[in-house]
């Protein structure tokens, strides 16, 4: 398997192209929560980088309590808030870090809380509108369509739009934040450190991601494809059960299941394993990387007084960065095993979500539309049709009357 740069992790822009074009179909409301969510993310991180940044004055003022009185910073907030002991001062100073951290995780619980309902409340929206737009075509649409794959795009690709790429979409944009602010914080503190771990973490993450990126995009095409497979075996199954028992045909429905069933939930495994398996390398990078900072502050630092807090903001940091990390590997790679789930609905989508095509499936749906009422009879005269794919016409000058109430049976080749 042939491995890429940094640009072909993206596959030339492909997300960014796709994310453009989805959030054009999107409605002003469903815009606008989407942006309230991106706002949302970036107080959460805002709220996890003062957490951080508070441990270390903590810990600092633990080891060394003199620093109260030394420090004019600490000097100053301990006679501003009056207090009468250094030991009453350093207890405030851990509860404070511990309501940042309680209302930081809170937080974070209330934005997840929000953005999941978002994406599986826009995945219901989604379904009713490619429900209203197929339902609305016209007959010779359903002709043409394969009815499998027409249920597909509403069961199973709309949510696994859902759930494969829209939640991590959002998980990834939410990390990659959290990475933004916590790096900058790190920056301020030690810029050659903080680079030299970013580019490290980074590289490694994208080179895995780039050796694995094709695999990946082959079993999310593979999945579709299987998954239709599967609901076309299982349809035409159940339609033809009496002709399946009459003639004693079920193993072959059985091995025509079988086979699309398992290919389909090999695909699902083999995605599942790819997008896992690189956090148990990228562990030992990260832990490799936190002992090789520790000897390097261990060196810099001129006391060991000094080194405790500035150890423990790493460690803080390193806490909170790892599973970002790891989330945005595992996004980036979800993503790119199932963006053609997007590709697959972008078409009907945009056509759904235009104005015209959706209230015309909306009035088909809602009951606008009025009854045909036959108050006479139906007549037809000299009617010609011919399929849009057809060499000649199936009704050739046809002329007909069916009067009221009258029951009349039309018997073809097809039934």
């Amino acid at each position: 398997m042939k491995s890429g740069g940094f640009g072909q992790v993206f596959q030339k822009n492909r997300f960014v192209k796709s994310g453009v074009e989805f959030f054009k179909l999107l409605t002003p409301g469903q815009k606008r929560r989407l942006i309230l969510i991106q706002c949302l993310f970036a107080i959460n991180s805002l709220l996890e980088l003062v957490s951080i940044a508070g441990i270390a004055p903590f810990i600092a003022v633990l080891a060394n309590n003199r620093l109260v009185e030394e420090q004019q910073t600490f000097a100053r907030f301990f006679a501003l808030l009056g207090f009468e002991s250094t030991r009453t001062f350093i207890g405030f100073l851990g509860a404070a870090v511990l309501f940042v951290i309680i209302v930081a995780n809170s937080f974070a619980l209330l934005t997840l809380r929000y953005s999941t309902n978002y994406v599986y409340r826009l995945s219901s929206e989604l379904g009713r509108d490619l429900f209203s737009y197929y339902v609305g075509r016209d007959y010779l649409f359903h002709v043409y369509s394969n009815s499998a794959r027409l249920s597909s795009n509403i069961q199973a690709e709309v949510r696994r739009l859902a759930d494969t790429v829209l939640i991590q979409v959002l998980n990834l944009n939410s990390r990659m934040v959290t990475l933004v602010f916590i790096g900058t914080g790190l920056m301020i503190l030690d810029p050659f450190l903080t680079l030299l771990v970013f580019i490290t973490l980074l590289s490694g993450y994208f080179g895995v991601l780039s050796f694995i990126r094709r695999e990946l995009s082959e079993r999310g095409v593979a999945a579709t494809e299987t998954y239709v497979g599967r609901g076309k075996a299982l349809q035409e199954a159940f339609g033809g059960i009496k002709e399946i028992k009459a003639f004693r045909k079920e193993p072959d429905f059985l091995r025509s299941f079988d086979k699309w069933n398992q290919a389909y939930n090999s695909n699902v495994a083999r995605s599942a394993v790819l997008a896992a398996a690189p956090k148990n390398i990228m562990e030992m990078v990260a832990f490799g990387g936190m002992i090789a900072i520790m000897l390097y502050l261990f060196k810099t630092s001129p006391s060991f007084g000094e080194l405790i807090p500035v150890l423990s903001l790493y460690a803080m940091a390193g806490f909170k960065l790892m599973p970002a990390l790891q989330q945005c590997f595992h996004a980036l790679a979800y993503i790119n095993g199932n963006i053609n789930a997007f590709d697959v609905l972008a078409r009907d989508l945009g056509d759904a979500r235009s104005a015209s095509s959706l209230r015309e499936g909306q009035a088909v749906l809602l009951g606008e539309q009025k009854p045909l009422i036959v108050s006479k009879g139906i007549e037809l005269r000299h009617v010609n049709f011919r399929y849009p794919s057809g060499d000649r016409k199936v009704l050739d000058d046809v002329s007909l009357l069916i009067p009221a109430n009258r029951t009349v049976a039309l018997v073809g080749a097809s039934g």
